[in-house]
């Protein structure tokens, strides 16, 4: 519903993204867009990797994000993302 795809079947773009601090990560980012939106953003990724997105988005896909609003949980990791932190799945993680 966020994404306001027009069905469950609508293709979109996964970004697994990761920062880090002094060699170490600190951050996984899972962002899904839509396809139709988003198609030359994906073959943008193939050959940049830009710090920041939205004036990507912009500047690519012409979409500008005037405002952003992130949901804070606590929750287990899945297993990719345990793997990642080299964490137990069972473990507390802030999901953002």
């Amino acid at each position: 519903a966020k994404l306001n795809l027009s069905s469950v079947k609508e293709k979109t773009v996964y970004i697994l993204r990761s920062c880090a601090y002094s060699n170490e990560i600190v951050l996984v980012e899972h962002i899904w867009l839509p396809l139709r939106t988003f198609g030359k953003f994906e073959a943008f990724l193939r050959k940049e990797s830009p710090t920041l997105l939205y004036p990507v988005y912009e500047e690519v896909c012409g979409v500008v994000v005037p405002r952003a609003v992130d949901n804070l949980s606590l929750g287990q990791w899945s297993a990719q993302d345990a793997a990642i932190f080299d964490v137990n799945s069972n473990a507390p993680g802030m999901c953002i």
